[in-house]
């Protein structure tokens, strides 16, 4: 079984919540949030949409492990 692994390139984006992921969007963005118990405390992010497609366009689909390299 091999595991489907893809590096995606983030922003850091200020602002949570309905306002910022709107604008986030319009930008041609999709907001995201990071969260873990290897971080102290969530933090918001924004991806380009067409490298997301891509990268969850594999035969797993969704189940695919990304890497992110936030700005």
């Amino acid at each position: 079984m091999s595991i489907t692994t893809s590096k995606l390139e983030a922003k850091s984006r200020c602002g949570t919540g309905k306002g910022p992921a709107r604008r986030t969007r319009a930008e041609g963005l999709v907001p995201a949030c990071v969260y873990g118990k290897h971080l102290e405390k969530p933090f918001s992010i924004a991806l380009d949409g067409k490298a997301l497609r891509a990268a969850i366009a594999t035969p797993k689909k969704l189940n695919t492990v990304m890497g992110l390299m936030v700005e």
